[in-house]
């Protein structure tokens, strides 16, 4: 039996009932499609919004869409979707063809949805919304329906979001152009579940739409697929400018609700302007050059509480000038009293560019939760210039650690480039940031680091561990000289000298150590080449100490090389203890010449060699070339066609690097062998055959 569904859509009718009773099929609505459901007595209901005017319904028991005009609004149709029972399916949805932009009047007040008086909070920074979901629905724009509201400077601090998500399980959909006086839109922390996905949402003209997403103590919430840009800051007041933001996220929520298992996946945060130079946004007036909206704030978070779970993928931030904020994060933690307050944290894959924030620790791209007990994974992120090579940050990733007890932050594999303005570092550590890993970065040329100041200082740095009880377990070692031992890069370092007062103790005498080798050729570790792993002396020494150690380093190195040192990540404890110095200064690497691979290739033919020579090279080179070399030419002329001859080939290494796995071949035979490894001033080789000659 197959079933066909179709709907006709007259205008007065504005709502569809889809019910199909057959066997043992029902169907319903799910995620926008028709799907089956379990439930015999479930009805899928979708309300169709057919104009962009506001106005209440007539009457929510009727199951119609319809105000006093005879149209389903939004307001309408959410008020209509908040009647019908819980089990029951139920969409809002945009009209076929229609498209429209909803015109909201300034502060009318029976028009808002206050949740508590007095006073009336949506929000911190919210006093009301025009439109509040009150049970789980689908709410579908299709990119067609946008809402637009007059600017609120004139009304205090009687602030209104547009959409208050109040219900948990709520799927909003290809929000597009949809901006209110203050928040767009706001997930309460009964919103649990809820998701927001799709749409793009740059505003053009300066109505003051200061936040388009609020997450206010609301868990497992995913927002996804968005393009955000230019909300307002008000350069007033600098508080309230860290409440606003395309995202920002209230941990410290009337109910004081935690924000765990937060996902913001594929989301794009421009401040662009619409037209090219004119970024100025003058608040006091309303208005902006060139029509368009104010260069904003990223992803902020207000407040102190429990964050868990929350997983930032590739988030593009782009064109933040000075007085913005891209990723601010510092607030997402609590008194660092010892508990996981921040935990099971990743930020992957995002890329940071034309990122203009100032100077300093405070006004990093990415600033990570301040003390902060938890794991926090920042990987595979890429801080750039802008394309025109003129916003410029300073520094990249900050963080500051708990008071008393450890955390457990790894900074893994990021790109930087263009980072800047003297007087930062690129990743700055702050006070009492313990147990931070710092391992397997690339830094570009544009970075504006110092090579000598590098290992102690916290400024024009890549890596800053600022103050005495941050990652103080480990002391970089200096790098004083290479060579190439066997084929191998040997590399001599001095270990520090332990003395009272040092900034960076060493604190693992008697363990092993992780050492990363970088290359460079302009000064910064652009290459990772190796890494090595060495004891540390067993006792503190007063005096500096020289050790060495060898690594395989590709050919194609060059210039000079640096360490980073990296305590062991246990040491038995169980807590964690893994910590990463500085980078050190440069020491240069041996010639390039030095470092090619060299060899000369031998063939031979025999006869009569012993079975027992055969592929083993080292048999072959005690036999008598008068006896047994075949030298002349033709082979025939002393061989006949019956007699076995054997081939050698050998290969002496006559550069200064380790030759590994060679490969063996010949033109009528290829791959005779591989050799594993040839080390320099020594011969290896194969044996092929016995084999005889064709006759003639």
């Amino acid at each position: 039996m197959q079933l066909h569904l179709r709907s006709i859509w007259k205008r007065a009718l504005t709502f569809a009932v889809l019910a199909i009773l057959a066997a043992s099929a029902v169907w319903s609505l799910a995620d926008g499609l028709l799907a089956p459901s379990a439930k015999a007595e479930s009805l899928g209901l979708v309300f169709e919004v057919d104009t962009d005017a506001d106005g209440a319904d007539t009457d929510t028991s009727d199951k119609k869409c319809l105000t006093t005009a005879g149209k389903c609004t939004l307001r309408a149709a959410i008020q209509q979707a908040n009647a019908i029972p819980a089990d029951t399916d139920v969409m809002v949805a945009v009209a076929s063809g229609f498209k429209g932009k909803v015109k909201l009047p300034n502060r009318s007040a029976d028009l808002m949805v206050p949740t508590v008086s007095p006073p009336v909070t949506v929000s911190q920074r919210d006093n009301g919304a025009y439109l509040h979901i009150k049970r789980k629905m689908i709410v579908d724009l299709d990119n067609r329906l946008g809402l637009g509201a007059s600017s609120d400077l004139n009304y205090g601090d009687f602030w209104v979001a547009g959409v208050f998500v109040d219900a948990a399980n709520v799927q909003l959909k290809n929000f597009s152009d949809f901006f209110s006086t203050d928040s767009s839109i706001v997930f309460s922390p009964k919103s649990s579940g809820s998701s927001l996905i799709g749409g793009k949402d740059i505003q053009t003209t300066n109505s003051h739409g200061s936040r388009f997403v609020v997450v206010n103590g609301a868990s497992d919430i995913t927002l996804e697929g968005l393009v955000i840009g230019r909300l307002t800051n008000d350069s007033t007041d600098p508080a309230k400018d860290l409440q606003n933001g395309a995202i920002v996220v209230g941990l410290d929520s009337r109910s004081g609700a935690a924000v765990d298992n937060l996902t913001i996946h594929d989301v794009v945060i421009d401040n662009a302007p619409a037209v090219p130079g004119e970024s100025v946004c003058n608040f006091a007036s309303g208005t902006a050059v060139g029509g368009e909206g104010c260069a904003s704030n990223g992803i902020m978070v207000v407040g102190t509480g429990q964050a868990h779970g929350w997983e930032i993928d590739n988030v593009k931030f782009r064109n933040f000038p000075s007085g913005t904020f891209a990723a601010d994060f510092r607030n997402a933690a609590a008194d660092g009293s010892g508990s996981p307050n921040v935990n099971d944290w990743v930020i992957k894959d995002c890329w940071f560019e034309g990122i203009e924030t100032g100077t300093g620790f405070r006004n990093a791209a990415l600033q990570l939760p301040a003390k902060a007990v938890g794991t926090i994974l920042v990987t595979k992120n890429k801080f750039a210039n802008s394309a025109d090579q003129v916003n410029i940050q300073g520094t990249a990733i900050s963080f500051e650690g708990p008071d008393e007890s450890v955390s457990n932050v790894k900074i893994l594999a990021n790109s930087f480039d263009g980072f800047q303005a003297t007087g930062d570092a690129t990743i700055y550590l702050k006070r009492n940031a313990r147990t931070v890993t710092v391992r397997f970065n690339e830094f570009g040329e544009n970075t504006n680091a110092t090579p000598a100041t590098e290992p102690t200082a916290s400024a024009n740095v890549m890596v800053a561990n600022a103050g005495s009880s941050t990652n103080n377990r480990v002391r970089v070692w200096k790098p004083t000289a290479t060579a190439l031992v066997d084929g191998r890069l040997q590399i001599t370092a001095t270990i520090p000298a332990f003395y009272s007062g040092s900034s960076m103790a060493m604190g693992f005498y008697g363990e092993e150590a992780d050492i990363d080798v970088f290359a460079t050729d302009t000064g910064h570790a652009e290459e990772f080449l190796a890494s090595a792993r060495e004891k540390v002396p067993p006792v503190q020494q007063s005096k500096d100490q020289e050790v060495s150690f060898l690594i395989d380093a590709p050919i194609t190195a060059r210039g000079w090389i640096r360490l980073q040192m990296h305590s062991d990540p246990d040491n038995g404890t169980g807590q964690g203890k893994a910590e990463s110095s500085q980078y050190s200064e440069l020491v240069r690497l041996p010639p390039l010449e030095d470092r090619i691979p060299k060899m000369a290739v031998d063939l031979r033919a025999w006869k009569d060699v012993p079975s027992q020579a055969q592929g083993d090279y080292s048999a072959t080179v005690a036999l008598s070339p008068a006896d047994h070399e075949l030298t002349d030419s033709p082979l025939p002329a002393r061989v006949s066609s019956t007699t076995p001859i054997w081939f050698t080939y050998s290969v002496e290494n006559t550069g200064l690097v380790l030759l590994r796995d060679v490969e063996v071949g010949d033109s009528d035979k290829s791959d005779i062998c591989t050799i594993p490894t040839i080390a320099p001033g020594t011969t290896a080789g194969c044996v092929r055959g016995p084999q005889t000659l064709p006759s003639g």
